[in-house]
Order: structure tokens, then sequence, then C-alpha cells
């Protein structure tokens, strides 16, 4: 043939493969959308192309990506191919050769011929066979065909013929040479093409067109080779994939490109996040609010989209979630604050919505019972009647105004405030940005955490039940319900387990600039509710005992502090009753000052211990009074 051939394989390149490899990740998702597209035979949303082989990619990155493929269109929020839209009126050829480009392998007419008939509304017989006249005829111009019968277009294959590698290179990758002189330096000649392709993609670490693959093979062999016969070949191999518009992968290549994708995929959700934490917190509530009847140009069928998609999900959804989960609209969108309007018009003016707080909206029928009600554990027990006889040790509540002033300050201390408990609250109380609460008994018992009064201004002071959504101190997402009414906040059992927190351990609540609440173990305990882990399981098994489960408090009262003959501090005894039983402060200082038998230990404040001495000694006189009272009105009633 008189031609030269100088492979540049043992040439140093400076040419950087990354700009290219980065480019060429979108294959993928295109691929993906596209076998998505084939095997569906209908439209898809956003979010149903966005995970590769089950690797979730960011959504924004997804829409990008399709947007700038010319075969796709979107159509509302659902996306198809181009084609489909004027395949009934379309000229037969264009629509053949834009399938064989999309499919990127050779078809045969029957093939083409049944993925366009549904849209040409043709038979498929017919089309058929106008399909095979149209590609026999086109040979050598736009396809060529395969010893299967299949067709593939012309374009696929390099145009080398008679050319030395030096002019071949100029003609396949004009503008690009240093592109293909780094191809061409990857590997070694081989006289085995399916081995020598399966190298080149492993070494390129990315996508090849086939016209770019076919081209290298062809430099490798020397320009001794065949190209449509090493097509075929190379189509049924093992370790080789063809993507969508036509290019080969390998295993390794799509590893790589995968991680690329993530990359991508994880730098364009911090952009969006970052963007809806500004909308979030600096302007949401103007943006909501600048206007007294905000319009939308959503329909009720969005309406119902929004229901179907809140029946699904586990708990309550910030209001630009819905917005990317259903609308498809991002932060990244150049109308992301006027979607947002409209989405907020929509959810307002649908009884089936309900907003729960910070713009976290759900179903109004789906808000779960048991936030709604005291859990039992909770639930203080009654105060016990007046007893007829006071003469012998009972169990008794006094009225406030008769507990001793060093047992009341307890009672009405707010930071232990404790359900049906009433405490003192300075009346101009100023929202915190943090809350410390420590933990008793009961709360870890059912998973809750009281919201006292101090407590209530961290919160909007509307609705009365609020959903919040909260990131732990481990980076983890939780949901929580706080229902003002009740003051108390539900949802922390797996939570308080996983954590290891005891009785008296402090919960901190504290509010990010971002808007979102953090939840953190704080490690700390409560210095006098604080019960070690060792120390409850004594309590656990002690309560288990019928004689204690049928003991009244007096009885449980006198029998915890005998395991404390050093004394032992009040609000330690009040959080070891709620172990045994439910009790409330009162009703425990009530015990303690109306019985002799109950002492202060000297020269420890707030410390008590039992008074052997006084142990058959009824109730104090003066206390006994106030008890009298009550009888008086009791019976004055009946």
């Amino acid at each position: 043939m008189g031609m030269t051939f100088n492979l540049p394989s043992e040439q140093l390149t400076e040419f950087d493969p990354e700009p290219e490899r980065s480019k060429r990740a979108s294959l993928l998702v295109l691929h993906n959308a596209c076998q998505t597209l084939w095997e569906s035979g209908e439209g898809k949303r956003t979010k149903d192309l966005s995970a590769i082989d089950g690797v979730e990619i960011f959504m924004g990155l997804t829409r990008q990506i399709l947007l700038g493929c010319e075969h796709l269109v979107l159509q509302g929020r659902v996306w198809n191919f181009r084609w489909r839209q004027d395949a009934a009126v379309a000229p037969l050829g264009g629509l053949v050769a834009t399938i064989l480009t999309l499919k990127g392998v050779p078809l045969r007419p029957e093939e083409i011929a049944a993925l366009l008939a549904p849209w040409r509304l043709q038979m498929q017989d017919v089309l058929e066979e106008t399909i095979a006249s149209f590609l026999t005829s086109r040979l050598g111009s736009l396809c060529f065909s395969t010893e299967d019968g299949r067709f593939g277009l012309i374009e696929w294959l390099p145009q080398v013929e008679g050319l030395s590698i030096d002019d071949a290179v100029s003609r396949e990758f004009w503008q690009r040479e240093d592109f293909a002189n780094w191809l061409l330096s990857l590997v070694n000649p081989s006289d085995n093409p399916t081995e020598l392709a399966k190298a080149i993609l492993d070494s390129a670490e990315m996508p090849l067109s086939h016209r770019e693959l076919l081209f290298v093979l062809w430099a490798k062999r020397v320009g001794q080779l065949e190209l449509v016969p090493t097509f075929s070949q190379l189509l049924n191999a093992d370790g080789l994939q063809v993507l969508s518009l036509g290019y080969w992968v390998t295993e390794k290549g799509k590893d790589a490109m995968t991680k690329l994708l993530l990359r991508q995929s994880e730098e364009l959700r911090q952009q969006a996040e970052q963007r809806a934490r500004f909308v979030e917190t600096r302007r949401l509530q103007q943006l909501l609010s600048a206007v007294e009847e905000p319009t939308t140009d959503l329909g009720w069928e969005v309406s119902d989209e929004i229901a179907s998609w809140l029946e699904t999900q586990p708990y309550p959804v910030h209001l630009t979630r819905i917005a990317e989960q259903v609308l498809e609209v991002l932060p990244t969108d150049p109308d992301y604050e006027k979607s947002i309007r409209s989405l907020f018009a929509l959810l307002v003016r649908d009884d089936r919505f309900v907003e729960l707080g910070g713009q976290c909206w759900w179903l109004s029928d789906k808000t779960p019972a048991e936030v709604m009600e005291v859990p039992e554990p909770l639930l203080p027990p009654p105060p016990p009647p007046v007893p007829e006889d006071l003469t012998g040790q009972v169990d008794l509540v006094l009225p406030l105004e008769a507990i001793d002033d060093d047992l009341k300050r307890f009672i009405e201390d707010s930071n232990y405030e404790e359900v049906g408990e009433e405490v003192k609250v300075p009346e101009d109380l100023k929202p915190p940005k943090r809350l410390d609460i420590p933990v008793t008994y009961p709360h870890l018992q059912v998973g809750t955490l009281k919201i006292r009064r101090i407590d209530v201004p961290f919160f909007p002071s509307e609705p009365q039940l609020q959903f919040l959504r909260v990131i732990d101190d481990e980076q983890n997402e939780l949901g929580l319900w706080v229902n003002l009414s009740l003051r108390l906040c539900f949802g922390l059992s797996e939570w308080y387990q996983r954590r290891k927190v005891e009785v008296g351990g402090i919960v901190r609540l504290e509010r990010m600039k971002s808007g979102l609440v953090k939840l953190i173990w704080t490690n700390r305990y409560d210095r006098w509710i604080h019960i070690p882990r060792s120390r409850l399981e004594e309590l656990k098994q002690y309560a288990a005992h019928e004689t204690i489960r049928q003991a009244p408090l007096i009885t449980l009262v006198q029998s915890l502090l005998t395991q404390h003959p050093k004394g032992v501090h009040f609000l330690r005894l009040w959080s070891e009753l709620n172990v045994l039983r439910r009790t409330t402060k009162i009703a425990l200082a009530s015990i303690l000052c109306a019985y002799p038998m109950f002492a202060r230990v000297p020269n420890l404040e707030g410390f008590w211990t039992l008074d052997f001495t006084k142990f058959t000694e009824g109730i104090r006189p003066e206390k006994l009074a106030y008890l009298k009272k009550s009888q008086v009105g009791a019976n004055g009633e009946w």
C-alpha cells in the first residue's frame, strides 16, 4: 500500500484525561434514562431516572444532564424521547436514524418497527417492510449491515481507508489530536481485538465511542483491520458493554465514572442545600407572607399527587422537600422562589394538608394518635382521699400552703417541672437558643421529653402540635413531635437506647443558624436525679415484687430511705420513687413534712433521712390541722 504507520505509543503525552472523564460520566445517566424510557414505553419523572445501578444521583445533576441531551424533552415534569412527539408525522428515515443513534447498537428492521409502531400509528409488519427497504437503499451512505441482518450507522465507523495514521488522526480527531495520541499511548498492540479493546477501555477509565475505539484498534493493528466484522466481534464479547448513543465501557470504566458522578452529585447537592437553607432561614417567611393572597398556577391534580406522595412518607415533610420530590423544583432553579410560593398557596387552600410548624406539612388525617395524649406511665396518680381516721400512717397530699418552705421550693422549681405539676415561671421569658432538659425514668420508658414551661418560648407559639426536624450530634436525622398543649416531645425511644442515656441524663435541643434544631446527648447528668444503671436495675427488680406494687407510698419512702443510711437528697429520692411508682413532688414533700420519722440531715440542705426513734409517731399536729380542715370541707360538700 506504500503507507507508513508511526504509532505514538512510546511518546509522552501531556494530555490530562480528567476533564474528559468528568464530561463523559454523564453518559451513564443518559444510558440509564434511555434504558428506562425504552422499557417503560412512557415518560418518566427525573426522580425515576436518578439511580445508576442502585446508586442514587442528586436529581439536580440528573436533570442538568438530561436537559443537555438533544434527544430528550421535558414535557411538564415528565421526560420522554423527543422523537416520540412527532413520530406520527416525521419522516421515517430520520426516525430510524434517531432510534439507531439512541440504541447505539445495530438493529434488525423488525426490532426498529416494534419500537416505532406504537408511536407511528402503523401496522408493525407494514412498517417493518418499509424500514427494511429504506435501510437497504441507504447502505454505504447512511448505514452498514452485519452478517446476521442487522443495520448500524456509518458514522459509528472511522473513515480511515487509504490514510496514514497521522492523516487519520487529523481527520478523525480534528482539534482533539492530543486526545487521540493519548489513547494510542495507553496500551501496546495485540493480535486479539477483543482483549485489546478491553485493555484500552480499562486504561482510559472512561467510555469511548464506537468510532474512537475502532480507530484505536485499527491504528494498533497498523491499519490491518476490517471494521464491520471487528465491530460485530466486540458486540458479542464478554466484559464489554455498549451504552446508549454508541459508546463502549468496561466495568472498571463504569466504576470510575460512577465515582465521578457521585462527586459531581454531592457538589451540586451541597450547593442546592446551601441555597435552600438561605431561603428557609432568611427568606421563607418573608417570601410566603409578601402577598396577602398568593396566587398559584398549580392545579388540583398536583394536590392529589402531593397527597399520594405524603401517604408514603413516615414523617411530615418540609415545604422545600415537597417542592423537590413532587414538583422536582430545586434550589438551583432560577424560578425557585416563585415555585415555592405557588406550592405554599396550593397547600394552604387544600384542607387535606396541615402545617406543623417550621413549614413542615402533613396530611391532616395522618397525625399519630399517640402524640395527642399523655402516655399512661407519665400520668401522676390522683391524690388519695383524706382518710376518716388520721391516727395512723397513711398516704396524704397537703395543700401547697401547708408544705414547708424548703420543700416547697423543690415543688415550684421550674427546672424539674413534670406532667401534672404547677411551677412558677417568669412572665417575660425570652426565647432561649438552647434547652438542657434532664430525663426522668418515666420519660425514658416511653421515649418522651418534658417540655417545661420555661422551655415553651423555644418553639413557635403556633401550631400547638408541631413536627420538629432535628439532626443529632452524630449527624443522624430524626423526626420528633412536639405537643405544646401537653408540653411533651415524642419520638425519642430508639435514640435514648442507642445513646445509652441513663436516668437524669441531660438532653440538649439547640437551634442552629440554618433553622434546624440539633439534638445533643451531652453525656452529662443532673447531680440530683441521676440514677446509675446498676442502681436502676436494683430498683426495677425491687419494683417487680407484688408487695411493693401494693404498698402505700409512705412505705416506699421508708424503704428507700433505709437504703440511704447517710441520707438522700429530696430530688434523688423523688427520682428513685418514680422507678417504683409514678410520684409527684408534692406527694413526696407532703409525706416528708407530715411525719416526724422523716428528718432533715444537719448541714446538708435538701437531704433527708429516717429517724427510727420516731417511727411510730403519727402526723404532726400542725399538718393534721390542714387535713381536718379538708375533711370538714369535704363533709360540707356532701
